[in-house]
């Protein structure tokens, strides 16, 4: 399977198009915060500066929001995940509902994904 799974149409998808499309499913919500890391070698911080249009999925397993989405140049990409598999994974539920939405598709490394 793919490394990284994209949501795209013909038509670029405008932000306000991807917020307005996130807002009506309940797993799924805007999260810009900042991503932090260490540096493995010398411990410093790293911090990654957040976006406005990134979405986050809730996991009824962890009872918390995981980043999972991102938002760029008119599509939206998340990377693969072994649970993709699962269609009652709830990154993969909120994923096809938010291109359904948007009219678009789910490509993986640019090759269309066939889902039941």
């Amino acid at each position: 399977m793919s490394v990284e799974i994209t949501i795209e149409r013909d038509i670029p998808i405008t932000e306000d198009e991807w917020k307005e499309a996130v807002g009506k499913i309940d797993s799924l919500k805007l999260d810009e915060s900042d991503q932090v890391g260490f540096n493995p070698m010398t411990k410093e911080k790293i911090v990654i500066k957040g976006s406005d249009t990134n979405v986050a999925v809730y996991i009824p397993s962890e009872k918390e929001w995981i980043r999972m989405l991102s938002f760029y140049g008119g599509s939206g990409s998340l990377p693969y995940s072994p649970a993709w598999e699962n269609p009652d994974d709830p990154v993969r539920k909120g994923v096809i509902e938010l291109a359904s939405i948007l009219n678009a598709k789910l490509y993986g490394e640019g090759e269309p994904l066939n889902l039941p």
